[in-house]
């Protein structure tokens, strides 16, 4: 009688197993065609529907590493910096090793020098109207971002694979200009 019970155990195992790859294939096909759909709204300049797209499928794919950065994309591109700040930073900490770790830290360092601009130079709803020079606690707020933005861009040249030398150079030269750039009286008031 047990023999011919592990038989069936076998196949109802092989059974699920086999389902479970299944699933896995359309799961992988459905995150891949969500992300291309995005990626195409964001070229076609419909970021708006992009972040809708992905803050839903977010809501169904926590875990899913590639949907949290595309949403943080969006984000940028649609203007939303402290979304995609937000976004890539919760990403950092939810999958602190997964390979698309450089290109996070990357962006969040973007985002944040932007952010740092974006405080000395806010947009104006009026294109004609005459910039204001930043305040003291603009200045301040700037900074603080590109400090981080500096720390962001250290972090990644921690991750940066051995073998990108070039890229690897220009970031120092980048993190290089930032720091005088902030360590210049004048150049932050800029």
């Amino acid at each position: 009688m047990i023999v011919r019970f592990i038989p069936l155990v076998f196949l109802c195992l092989m059974a699920l197993s086999l389902a479970g790859c299944r699933d896995s294939l359309v799961y992988e096909r459905s995150v891949s065609e969500l992300n291309q759909k995005a990626s195409q709204l964001i070229q076609e300049g419909k970021a708006a529907q992009a972040v809708g797209r992905l803050e839903s499928a977010l809501d169904l794919m926590p875990k899913e590493p590639s949907v949290r950065f595309n949403l943080a994309i969006a984000y940028q591109a649609n203007g939303q910096w402290d979304e995609c700040i937000q976004t890539l930073q919760a990403f950092l900490e939810q999958f602190p090793n997964d390979a698309l770790k450089p290109k996070v830290l990357q962006s969040l360092a973007v985002a944040l020098e932007t952010k740092a601009d974006l405080a000395l130079h806010p947009v104006s709803d009026k294109p004609d109207a005459e910039p204001k020079p930043p305040t003291p606690a603009a200045k301040a707020q700037s900074a603080q971002f590109y400090q981080q933005a500096i720390a962001t861009y250290t972090e990644l040249l921690k991750a940066l694979p051995t073998d990108q030398a070039d890229k690897r150079a220009e970031i120092e030269a980048h993190v290089s200009q930032l720091q005088t750039h902030l360590a210049t009286p004048s150049a932050a008031a800029s």
